[in-house]
């Protein structure tokens, strides 16, 4: 899998109204199909270890005192129903 691949798909994607428009409502499997007609062959398994490698990332970033403060009292709090596509702007 090509990290970079992936990034370079998103980095067109954010540069792009028009994609960040089109992309907005679609599910991974559209992301999948708008990657190829732009021209990037990116599979479903290189769009699982991707996200994968996110989370991993976001799990060993460390939050100062601040920030568990501003989560404790409620402050940042993170909207989880948001659609698959709103994980393009990673």
């Amino acid at each position: 899998m090509s990290i970079e691949l992936i990034r370079s798909f998103l980095e067109k994607i954010e540069n792009s109204p028009e994609l960040i428009e089109e992309a907005k409502p679609m599910n991974v499997g559209d992301i999948l199909l708008l990657a190829r007609r732009e021209g990037y062959e990116i599979t479903n398994r290189d769009w699982k270890a991707y996200i994968q490698e996110k989370i991993r990332q976001a799990s060993s970033v460390q939050l100062s005192d601040a920030d568990l403060d501003g989560v404790a009292a409620g402050v940042g709090v993170v909207n989880m129903d948001l659609p698959a596509s709103s994980l393009l702007i990673c």
